[in-house]
């Protein structure tokens, strides 16, 4: 079965104000998709505000937390041990999360995470949003790590 993921992801005006947008389409294989594929609403999708997270996720054998952000926003400030896999690679990615872990997902703040749980859902995982994005990360004064702390040549992994 084809999917389509679109979002787009608006750039401050120091860059120029102009919209970005990041999609996917392909094939996800029919086993993986879930009964109610078209329901899944943002409704229905958890979230969890930045103040109940821990200020780190490396090394939790219990949960995830993946930044779907693009690489220059992953590079400008992101959470310590969070995995980075931008919006439009999920799609190709998903071996990459183990659907046994709970799973946290952020952005800017929180449109492509719930677009992204969306799907996530759609395939038959389970996963929950960050409210207010990096954000509210920032805001409530919590701790990011700059730069790409990937070994060289691992861009975009």
């Amino acid at each position: 079965m084809q999917v389509d993921i679109t979002a787009v992801r608006r750039v401050p005006e120091a860059d120029g104000g102009a919209a970005q947008a990041s999609s996917w389409t392909g094939d996800v294989a029919p086993g993986r998709l879930c009964a109610t594929m078209e329901n899944v609403t943002m409704g229905d999708i958890t979230q969890v505000p930045v103040t109940e997270l821990p200020d780190d996720f490396t090394g939790r054998a219990d949960a995830v937390m993946l930044d779907v952000r693009e690489d220059d926003e992953w590079a400008s400030g992101h959470i310590r041990g969070a995995v980075h896999i931008p919006l439009a690679e999920v799609p190709g990615r998903l071996d990459e999360l183990d659907p046994d872990h709970d799973l946290y997902v952020v952005c800017h703040s929180s449109g492509r995470s719930m677009r992204v749980l969306q799907y996530l859902a759609q395939v038959g995982y389970d996963g929950i949003c960050v409210r207010g994005g990096m954000l509210a990360w920032q805001e409530h004064g919590k701790p990011v790590e700059i730069g790409d702390p990937r070994p060289e040549g691992d861009a975009g992994r």
